[in-house]
């Protein structure tokens, strides 16, 4: 799957690795909302169905497509493939985790709203146009990156590392100003949703799972074009860190035989720092 479609299956020092929760935004207490981790293959269908109709029908980042039925499958099975590649539940634990939630107003209710948090190989570089470039690396990219380096490694020396939080893994193992970070992901939210502040309360779920798992930042990905994403990440508590003008994302084609085409947009990395 091509890096523009990861990012719209979308989009540093490492801080200390517990820190206390400061007060967050919410959705307003008379809203309930049932929310939980999806892993089975059930789960992230039902996850990937919505995701599609709420992200790819709301277009908030390019002009609306209409897409028949068959489009609308195809788009679901791809995305369902992405899901699973990155949430799905493993024989054996994943180095680098990863949860997709997904939220209902109550526990047989239609999903409302979505979001995905998964931790990332993050690199950092000069190319050259001595620009400095901060990538955030597939997932699958990632954990080559770690096995590759671990495989080098003898017996004893990797024993030596076993159990180490993995930032300081991430230190010892890849190359300098690489680390490993939780990026949000997937955010979608119901058209009927908007306004009531559940993508301030996704978003915020998202800050207690990076907590949880000891991180003291999260980073995501968003195109410059998506101005009520970027509203709703600046109002959380996000910020500007990283652009790059010559990235590509995919697009829906909306008639003939393909179903995705690609174009270039420029993507910003923003992200946010608990203090």
């Amino acid at each position: 799957m091509s890096a523009g479609m990861h990012l719209l299956l979308a989009a540093i020092p490492v801080a200390s690795l517990r820190l206390s929760a400061p007060p967050r935004m919410a959705v307003p207490p008379a809203v309930e909302l049932d929310v939980r981790a999806a892993r089975s293959e059930q789960a992230l269908r039902v996850a990937a169905d919505f995701f599609v109709g709420a992200f790819w029908g709301a277009a908030t980042s390019h002009a609306p497509t209409d897409l028949n039925s068959a489009q609308l499958g195809e788009l679901a099975d791809l995305t369902l493939q992405d899901m699973e590649d990155r949430y799905a539940e493993l024989v054996g634990a994943r180095r680098l985790k990863s949860a997709l939630l997904v939220a209902r107003r109550s526990p047989d209710g239609p999903v409302v709203g979505c979001v995905g948090c998964e931790l990332a190989v993050v690199s950092r570089f000069i190319d050259m146009n001595d620009r400095l470039v901060e990538r955030v690396e597939t997932r699958k990219r990632g954990e080559a990156m770690f096995a590759a380096e671990l495989a080098e490694l003898g017996g004893r020396a990797r024993n030596e590392l076993r159990g180490m939080p993995l930032q300081l893994l991430a230190t010892a193992l890849l190359e300098d100003g690489t680390t490993v970070e939780p990026v949000l992901a997937n955010l979608a939210v119901a058209s009927s949703e908007r306004g009531t502040g559940l993508g301030v309360e996704l978003c915020a779920r998202v800050d207690d799972l990076a907590k949880e798992w000891g991180f003291g930042s999260v980073l995501l990905q968003v195109e410059e074009g998506n101005v009520a994403a970027r509203k709703l990440y600046e109002k959380v508590g996000y910020k500007e860190v990283w652009r790059d003008e010559q990235a590509t994302a995919t697009r829906a084609a909306g008639g003939g035989d393909s179903l995705l085409t690609s174009e270039g947009v420029t993507l910003i990395n923003m992200r946010k720092e608990f203090v």
